[in-house]
């Protein structure tokens, strides 16, 4: 099946100045993202999860710059668009519900105007039928009392109303696939997984494709179909979610799930695992595995050689040992 977005050697690079040597952040990342189908991208901090959705949705500028080998949605190559075209595709074909609604909105225009404003640029429908649209945009995604808080300002919402009103203007357009990069940060549970509720529901409903951008391997049991594990700016393994929950065979997936609490429930009195050691900073970056030296696998040849993804057992994996990681339930 061809992939609704499908990406293929993206690099990302920061540059100080023309004679400036660059720093590689982001480092042959590979993505597919089937039509329908909903990705969770994970991985610490600093892994590179943000910025390779900036990149999917066009917002990688100067000192920034990216290439990529391959970059399509459906029939488009995003690799030959110029700025204008992108703004014809980001937010129509491609949308992005970003972490913080609060700095995401504007704070001078009611969130029925901005819904509206979106509507009005990518479908062309202008006045009150675009305000009808906005209100009807908000009661799909469970905007109590949607025709009066239309005229609210984003201030006058609470987070999680202020989450829907992001994804009303994400999916205002009806594009084939949304980026959600951490969409339930600072968001209390029984609200997060409202949230996520909301997104799998319009997933179904209208076929959308979706890559959650998440650290928290808890949110996604329920919610994606793939995983794709990020660590150091390149992607450590991919595959089924269901599989990498319950087997993954990298290292450091393994070290993820477990490091998250209720993982073991015969170890609930004892101190979570942690991983040892710190990721590389991207100007340092290891000749080998860039996870070699925090994990208890790694031989000489882990160090000495970047490992690339190969097929273990129904997954892709970035390991030269994936054969070897053992169970969960045997890393207590």
């Amino acid at each position: 099946m061809a992939g609704a977005l499908e990406i293929r050697g993206l690099h990302v690079a920061h540059t100080l100045g023309r004679n400036a040597p660059q720093t590689t952040l982001l480092d042959g990342v590979d993505l597919t993202l089937a039509p329908g189908r909903r990705l969770a991208l994970v991985g610490e901090s600093g892994s590179g999860k943000s910025l390779t959705a900036a990149a999917l949705i066009g917002l990688i500028d100067a000192p920034l710059s990216w290439r990529a080998d391959t970059f399509r949605l459906g029939d488009v190559d995003l690799n030959c668009l110029d700025d204008r075209q992108w703004r014809d595709v980001r937010g129509a074909s491609i949308s992005l519900v970003q972490q913080d609604p609060l700095t995401a909105l504007s704070p001078v225009f009611a969130v029925g105007t901005q819904i509206a404003e979106t509507i009005t640029r990518h479908l062309g429908m202008k006045g009150q039928a675009a305000w009808d649209e906005a209100i009807a945009r908000m009661e799909e995604v469970g905007i109590p009392d949607s025709p009066r808080r239309a005229h609210d300002y984003p201030h006058q919402l609470s987070g999680g109303l202020r989450q829907r009103v992001a994804i009303a203007i994400a999916l205002a357009a009806a594009p084939s696939v949304v980026l959600a990069d951490e969409p339930t940060t600072a968001l209390d549970v029984t609200v997060q997984r409202q949230i996520l509720d909301l997104l799998r529901r319009m997933s179904e409903e209208r076929h959308t494709s979706v890559l959650l951008i998440t650290h928290d391997l808890h949110l996604i049991a329920d919610f994606a179909h793939d995983v794709a594990v990020m660590y150091a700016g390149r992607i450590a393994e991919t595959g089924p979610a269901s599989l990498l929950l319950d087997k993954p065979k990298h290292p450091y997936t393994a070290a993820l799930m477990a490091a998250q609490p209720g993982q073991n429930p015969h170890a609930a009195k004892r101190r979570l695992p942690t991983i040892a050691g710190q990721p590389p900073v991207p100007a340092d970056r290891p000749e080998g595995c860039a996870f070699a030296a925090r994990c208890p696998l790694a031989i000489a040849l882990c160090h000495q050689s970047r490992p690339l993804l190969r097929w273990v057992e129904g997954r892709e994996v970035a390991c030269h040992r994936a054969e070897l990681t053992p169970p969960l339930e045997a890393r207590e």
